[in-house]
């Protein structure tokens, strides 16, 4: 009996786990390929858009073009010879009409011969005679306006496309041709009045009824080398063939081999098309991506179905053999939650706590007994933090959701948690998985790096040695006080400062006695000076800097007068000292009222120059300008 039960499970689950992979990949599949319909319908649209906007300039264009050259007939066909206009005024008004359309580079008129009689800019011969559009205006006098082949223009010898009408004189005789002349290069943008912006695979053609490539945009830029050459294409043969004004079709180019998506539409009105390809690649690259993510994540669905088929196969043989390990193994997965340091907690879709563990209690700071009486809905720290409306949006979209978030729980407990809501099914109906990490003494830690950084901050602002601020600091604080009084345009005194003989009292006393006289002198230094913009910084060595805001000279030499005598206050005694008995100093002062253009660090060179001064003068004074 055992032995069938073994059997019928296996296949049991053999079959459900095939069929969920295959349900998996069907699933996949289909979504693919609606996903892919609807890649290819938007670059179908893109390209259909382009085109139809391209279009309808280019045909505008044309039709300018030939209201221009209509004009111009119906000037030359009063006349019964063209002998009897004046060149002068009639060049004027054909160059009137080629600057009313942009695209023009040239507008002329050529006699029965095929002469160029007007139009032309200077006095060089041009025969058209032996162009096939006049060829075919000069046997047909019922033609409207023709459009060539690409040509080589005569004049400027670069690829022009002709736009030529007949004329007749007022005789009724065969007067001659008028033509424009479009250049080809850069002919699109002149034509639909905008630049071509395509990617860097995708094409624009616009193409005659011979299927010969008048103009051609690809990689970013217009394709000179591709003029006059034939469109060997199939689906451009149909196309040529039908009526419809518009169709689409997927090719590889004959051109460069690249795959494209390409929307085909004729110019109302005129003997030409125009085709916009977009790249395959480039259409279907968020496609590809999709694919390739489909298929890793069906892999690992697989993977994982196949894995817990197995378990849940193991686990059912086990309960076959022994229905006590079956029971032993759902007190060890008790014990794992109950043991956990993770706090789990398993709620209904309408918010009541159906299972919990006691790390949780713990956490907030209440019992089992009571969290399974409560309702996540009707919590107000659940509102606070945020956690309901993860909640909500977990058990509407049916994915798992992340939340970090400080709370005070309903027991008073202040906690930072990290939130994992995970919804599931069971027995049909939803339920919740919250598993809550307390991160508290993270975020202490945190706090206490972030206030550390901050004292090591103010740290390297501080000069180690005497306690005051460090050249660094004076840096800051200088440049800062100099473009305020920049801007209040008030005074501002910089100070040097230089302790006399301190060499001979480090050589003297030992450096350990020279240290304590630095400090000394520091401590006195900041002691002695207001609060506001006054400052003194450790300049270097034995060299102080003050900053004096609001001071001129004169103010400014009292407070560092009074400083002097503060320090040799202290009666530090200094047998190195030629200038007095104890420690004194020397110090020159230089204040300005800043003015754009003028600097800081000028400003300090002139104290330093006066501190030089009051030196040579004899130290333990100061010296100033």
């Amino acid at each position: 009996m055992l032995l069938k039960h073994v059997r019928f499970n296996g296949l049991f689950y053999i079959a459900s786990t095939a069929l969920l992979i295959a349900l998996a990949i069907a699933f996949q599949v289909k979504s693919l390929q609606l996903s892919h319909e609807q890649y290819s319908e938007r670059a179908r649209l893109n390209a259909q858009n382009l085109g139809a906007t391209l279009a309808a300039s280019i045909e505008g264009s044309f039709r300018n073009i030939d209201i221009t050259l209509s004009a111009v007939t119906d000037h030359v066909r009063t006349e019964k010879s063209l002998k009897d206009i004046d060149k002068r005024v009639f060049n004027a008004t054909l160059l009137e009409l080629r600057n009313r359309v942009p695209s023009l580079s040239s507008l002329r008129v050529t006699n029965a011969a095929g002469e160029v009689v007007f139009g032309l800019e200077d006095a060089t011969k041009i025969q058209s005679s032996d162009r096939e559009y006049f060829q075919q205006l000069k046997v047909n006098p019922n033609t409207g306006m023709i459009i060539s082949k690409p040509v080589v223009g005569r004049g400027i010898r670069k690829w022009m496309l002709i736009c030529a009408r007949r004329f007749n004189l007022s005789n009724g005789e065969f007067g001659g041709v008028v033509f424009a002349a479009v250049e080809l290069e850069g002919m699109a943008e002149r034509l639909s009045g905008k630049e071509i912006k395509l990617g860097g695979q995708d094409v624009f053609i616009l193409f005659d009824n011979d299927l010969s490539i008048i103009t051609r945009y690809v990689h970013g830029k217009q394709d000179i080398q591709a003029v006059g050459k034939n469109l060997p294409s199939p689906d451009l043969m149909k196309f040529k063939m039908v009526t419809e004004k518009s169709r689409f079709y997927v090719s590889n180019s004959t051109i460069d081999n690249i795959n494209r998506i390409y929307y085909l539409q004729k110019i109302s009105g005129q003997p030409l098309g125009l085709a916009i390809g977009l790249s395959a690649d480039d259409a279907f690259s968020g496609w590809e991506r999709e694919s390739k993510n489909a298929q890793i994540t069906t892999g690992i669905f697989s993977l994982v179905v196949l894995v817990g088929a197995c378990l849940m196969y193991n686990a059912q043989m086990r309960r076959l053999k022994a229905v006590a390990k079956l029971e032993a193994a759902m007190n060890f997965n008790q014990k794992v939650i109950d043991s956990s340091a993770i706090g789990i907690q398993v709620c209904r879709r309408d918010g009541q706590c159906v299972l919990v563990n006691p790390a949780l209690a713990q956490m907030v700071g209440g019992s089992e007994q009571e969290l399974l009486q409560q309702n996540f809905r009707n919590l107000p720290s659940w509102k606070r933090c945020g956690a309901l409306d993860v909640a909500n949006k977990s058990l509407l979209s049916g994915a798992t959701q992340h939340l970090q978030s400080e709370v005070t729980t309903s027991f008073g407990k202040t906690i930072w948690v990290q939130w994992l809501f995970i919804p599931f099914d069971t027995q049909g109906e939803q339920e919740l998985l919250v598993m809550i990490r307390d991160i508290t003494d993270i975020q202490h830690t945190r706090k206490a790096l972030e206030e550390s950084n901050c004292r090591l901050m103010q740290l390297s602002k501080i000069d180690g040695l005497t306690g005051i601020a460090n050249r660094r600091e004076y840096d800051d604080i200088g440049e800062r006080e100099w473009q305020r009084a920049l801007r209040t345009q008030e005074s501002l005194a910089v100070a040097m400062i230089d302790i006399d003989y301190f060499k001979a009292y480090n050589d003297h006393y030992g450096h350990q006695a020279g240290d304590q006289c630095l400090r000394a002198v520091a401590q006195t230094l900041a002691a002695g000076l207001r609060g506001g913009g006054d400052f003194v910084a450790r300049y270097g060595g034995e060299e102080f800097i003050v900053i004096l805001s609001g001071h001129d000279a004169t103010s400014a030499y009292q407070v560092i007068d009074r400083l002097r005598r503060d320090v040799e206050a202290l009666a530090l005694i200094h047998k190195g000292s030629t200038c007095a008995l104890t420690v004194t100093f020397s110090a020159g002062i230089a204040a300005a009222v800043p003015q754009y253009g003028s600097t800081l660090s000028a400003c300090v060179a002139l104290a330093d120059r006066n501190l030089y001064e009051a030196k040579r003068k004899g130290r333990n004074q100061i010296y100033s300008t």
